[in-house]
């Protein structure tokens, strides 16, 4: 899996989620996104000396969220039908998660990747203001990092937004999304000094909003 995501992501070029113009092809972007995030999480635990686990796993270790995540980057759209364009790209993001831990001490547990989105967007209409929905996922290599984050990741995302034609070759959008993993992305280990060992797997989601502008060509 780990080599085939790497392969996709050198051959994949770059990400657009705005709307071509009614009389283009081929369009560019550039994109900037701010979001709330959590994350949902399957929690594990086991007390050595007991050598049993836990009854309330959850009261050792949990989600305590929200977090603030942004994201910014460059694409590439092709129109493939009248109304149906596919689109990549190459997208910098954070996933921000809190967590509390064994001690009650909140913890933030700040995530950059870079993103390559493999998007369909379906237009609804063909006037200067319009509306689309698009959906795909994203191929997602970790840069910068907690220690407690796995190297690659794959997020599934859905969204509908608006395209507002200015010129021929100028638009401008605004675009509401949601976007989760769809495999776990955040392993958090903790034993204290009793035996007790807890783990949290996690799979993060956020709600955003996206805004950019589009050259069609």
């Amino acid at each position: 899996m780990k080599n085939l995501l790497l392969l996709l992501i050198v051959i994949m070029p770059c990400y657009l989620t705005a709307q071509l113009s009614t009389s283009k092809k081929n369009g560019v972007h550039i994109i900037g996104g701010m979001s709330v995030g959590g994350g949902i999480n399957s929690h594990q635990g086991f007390d050595e000396t007991q050598m049993s686990f836990p009854d309330h796993i959850d009261q050792y270790l949990k989600s305590q969220g929200p977090a603030l995540n942004y994201r910014f980057g460059i694409g590439y759209q092709r129109m493939v039908l009248p109304n149906l364009s596919l689109k990549t790209g190459v997208l910098f993001s954070s996933w921000n998660l809190r967590f509390q831990d064994l001690d009650k001490q909140e913890l933030l547990l700040q995530n950059w990747y870079v993103e390559i989105p493999l998007l369909a967007q379906y237009s609804l209409g063909q006037n200067k203001f319009r509306p689309y929905v698009e959906g795909g996922v994203n191929l997602m290599m970790r840069v910068v990092y907690s220690d407690y984050s796995t190297p690659m990741s794959i997020a599934a995302q859905l969204g509908i937004g608006v395209s507002h034609e200015l010129s021929e070759t100028i638009s401008l959008y605004a675009q509401l999304s949601g976007r989760a993993h769809v495999i776990e992305s955040i392993n958090y280990h903790r034993e204290n000094i009793n035996g007790l060992w807890t783990a949290v797997y996690t799979y993060p989601y956020e709600v955003g909003l996206d805004i950019g502008a589009s050259y069609s060509f």
